[in-house]
């Protein structure tokens, strides 16, 4: 099995003269190539 897209999250603490502030990025890419899924990542059917 192979992936069309790959989703990511990230979060990022960003320090303001003293203030933290969370930020989340999440985002899609498409690769350029497929990219295979190890069998033991798949759920069980």
């Amino acid at each position: 099995m192979t992936a069309t897209q790959i989703q990511y999250t990230q979060k990022v603490i960003l320090n303001f003269a003293g203030l933290s502030w969370p930020h989340v990025s999440v985002a899609t890419l498409v690769p350029a190539g497929p990219v295979p899924i190890p069998a033991s990542l798949l759920p069980m059917t």
